[in-house]
């Protein structure tokens, strides 16, 4: 189908309907902008055209004059299915879909941009699908099946097996991440259960092909393998950020790191996914500083909190003041930096006290002895700040920006 010819009757046609839907003029334009994709009409130019419809007076005729309904026959009449595949959200595009077999080719085939997509795992007793625009799908089991709550109506669905359950949930998932032009700004996979499904299980299920993911926001610490795998189904040449979290976290700010602490499993650091990350932000993981310094230092931004992996088992802080002072060197190869922020659990004292001497004798300009700066050597003007202090290692780079939330750099 050849795209649509947005002619000036056309486009007329449009504000009119958009006119008797009430629809400001400021708003107007913002819709007429989406549906052409360029600004054929000024925001004044609505607003006159608006006051020449307000000014008409109905023609006086034998019948009366039918009006422009906004119908979504209407509106795929004048755009074209296409177009308006790509504004649909994802309910829409779901219950679109299930009109014909044309519909559904269109809908698992144009572009599609889910901000945001959520799966949770609750304690074995209900899998849910969210989008942030409202969309949610709630599957509670029982022992005859599952229970499904969408759009507040609520649907017994029988199966013989928990399996079958699982296969059915599957494919509801399968007719999202069919489309080969989906986009998701976040995928977050949440597991509260204590069974062995896991809901990173259900996801890499219903995938069958790289998913196209910008952050993939990890909160599912039941198998730490899960990681590595359902991060291989993630396209390398989009993904950029990683967040790792454990649930409980949200019910405790207590610094001990136990038996909840993220282990990063072997092979990960090799796959083209990781070496494509630049953000990570991590609230608990074990590590040594040197594998950071090795396979991290690629990152424009690193949020940790850390132990020391083998704490207590023969490895010592004797070779930490080194590997610090070698990230540093590291990171003054990364003109982009925004930041490396590490949070040491425990930091002994001594520790402390050998790299704030470190810090000291590069300290000639700034007043605050917990700080140095040093200039990057092939970006003239360019400088890396270091500051060690309440068990933080901070590094800000050229492209940090203070007050920004952290939030919002994800």
């Amino acid at each position: 189908m050849p795209p649509p010819v947005f002619t000036a009757d056309v486009i007329q046609g449009a504000l009119y309907a958009l006119f008797f839907q009430r629809v400001s003029p400021r708003i107007a334009h913002q819709k007429l902008l989406k549906m052409t994709g360029e600004e054929k009409m000024t925001v004044e130019q609505v607003e006159k055209c608006f006051e020449e419809f307000a000014r008409e007076e109905p023609e006086e005729v034998e019948e009366p004059v039918q009006k422009l309904e906004p119908t979504l026959e209407t509106i795929l009449q004048i755009l074209g299915p296409k177009v308006v595949a790509q504004h649909m959200d994802v309910r829409s595009r779901l219950v679109f879909r299930k009109t014909n077999k044309t519909n559904r080719v269109l809908m698992d085939n144009s572009q599609h941009y889910i901000n945001q997509l959520s799966l949770q795992l609750q304690e074995n007793v209900f899998l849910e699908i969210s989008t942030d625009d409202g969309f949610s799908v709630m599957n509670q089991f029982v022992d005859e099946g599952f229970v499904r709550d969408h759009n507040d109506v609520m649907k017994l669905v029988q199966t013989q097996s928990r399996q079958e359950s699982f296969q059915i949930l599957v494919a509801d998932l399968k007719t999202i991440f069919v489309n080969p032009k989906l986009v998701i700004g976040t995928l977050r996979l949440e597991d509260c259960s204590q069974n062995r499904r896991t809901v990173a299980r259900y996801a890499w299920s219903a995938i069958d092909k790289l998913l196209q993911v910008e952050t993939l926001d990890f909160n599912s610490l039941k198998n730490p393998r899960d990681l590595k795998k359902i991060i291989g189904f993630m396209d390398p040449s989009t993904l950029r950020a990683l967040k790792v979290a454990h649930p409980e976290d949200r019910l405790s700010n207590s610094p001990e790191f136990d038996k909840l602490d993220f282990v990063f499993k072997d092979g990960l650091y090799e796959t083209p996914q990781w070496k494509a990350l630049k953000k990570l932000k991590i609230d608990r993981v074990q590590e040594y500083m040197n594998v950071i310094c090795d396979h991290w230092s690629h990152l424009d931004y690193l949020n940790i909190g850390m132990s020391i992996k083998g704490m207590g088992h023969g490895r010592r802080y004797e070779n930490m003041h080194d590997e610090v002072i070698e990230l540093r060197d590291k990171l003054l190869e990364n003109p982009n930096l925004n930041q490396y922020k590490i949070r040491l659990y425990p930091m002994p004292r001594a520790f402390e006290e050998e790299i704030m001497r470190t810090i000291r004798t590069h300290n000639t300009r700034l007043m605050d002895p917990k700080y140095a700066y040093f200039e990057y050597p092939n970006h003239p003007g360019k400088y890396l700040y270091m500051r060690v202090e309440d068990s933080i290692i901070w590094f800000q780079g050229p492209k940090f920006v203070e007050d920004v939330e952290e939030e919002v750099y994800y």
